[in-house]
């Protein structure tokens, strides 16, 4: 008789339960992912856009439509990037996105009226003095490294420069 009594309190509880649930709201869905810092913007090898299309766009805020002078401006710099570095325009193009967005989430790096895409391409861009090719990804690395250090924007360019014995390129290109 205890097993019947067992029984019997169980499947009511379980009953108990099933009716209070229904009178339950239902429960909203949480997304209980962290936030964090955005994805990293790349531009990946299967993309069509070109290069300097992408970053006209992502510079003058005019994704879908950059205008052609800038866009110019960017094939101009990308084209003289070729010629000093061993990467592809395209991988140029990312590390350097990567870079400002690197600038934008440290406290106190980022900012001020030269924080454009094309500024900052400015201040990377060099050509060595004995011709050999230079790795943009590892003079952005150090450009980073310097800035985090403490130099400004400018003193970390030139800091650049008389570490890889290079000189930067002129701006009106």
């Amino acid at each position: 008789m205890a097993d019947a009594h067992c029984w019997g309190t169980t499947i009511a509880f379980t009953a108990c339960l099933l009716v209070t649930a229904c009178d339950d709201a239902p429960v909203p869905l949480v997304d209980a992912r962290i936030p964090g810092p955005p994805e990293p913007r790349w531009q990946a090898l299967s993309e069509t856009t070109a290069p300097e299309v992408w970053l006209a766009g992502l510079d003058s805020g005019e994704v879908r439509r950059p205008p052609a002078e800038r866009v110019e401006r960017f094939r101009k710099l990308l084209g003289e990037a070729s010629v000093s570095y061993v990467e592809s325009p395209r991988m140029i193009a990312n590390r350097l996105v990567q870079a400002q967005d690197s600038i934008e989430a440290t406290p106190g790096l980022g900012g001020g009226a030269d924080a454009t895409l094309e500024a900052l391409f400015h201040r990377l861009l060099f050509r060595s003095r004995d011709g050999q090719k230079l790795l943009f990804g590892t003079l952005v690395h150090h450009y980073l490294n310097l800035l985090r250090q403490g130099f400004d924007k400018e003193a970390a360019s030139l800091r650049l420069a008389a570490e890889f014995r290079a000189e930067r390129l002129p701006h009106g290109l």
